[in-house]
């Protein structure tokens, strides 16, 4: 699991925007291909990117059990959980903090 570090304050003037923008959907790859020396939106970029991953298996088991009554309502619950996840994603990020979120901090795909 990834450590709470604290981030330059320059970085966090010059990327907040970006950092924002990680947990808006496919608005991930933004950051991601814009602000790579960035450690501050790499943080905030590896949290959305895995989010985004969640959402998008969210999505696929929602259509593939839409027919049994009461599974379906397990992606339902989990797209609820990933909601929640980038509102608080969205607050950290806009206020200046690295704090790793609940569960999608074990992962990592960009490095910061």
């Amino acid at each position: 699991m990834t450590q709470e570090f604290i981030p330059d304050p320059q970085e966090v003037n010059s990327g907040r925007v970006f950092a924002v923008l990680s947990y808006f959907g496919f608005l991930v790859l933004v950051p991601l291909l814009a602000m790579r020396s960035n450690r501050y939106v790499n943080f905030h970029t590896n949290q959305g990117l895995v989010l985004f991953i969640l959402e998008i298996i969210c999505s696929i088991l929602s259509f593939l059990l839409s027919w049994i009554p009461i599974i379906r309502l397990i992606p339902r619950l989990l797209s609820l959980c990933c909601l929640i996840l980038a509102i608080l994603g969205i607050v950290d990020s806009a206020r200046g903090v690295c704090k790793p979120l609940p569960i999608l901090s074990m992962v990592t795909l960009v490095r910061y």
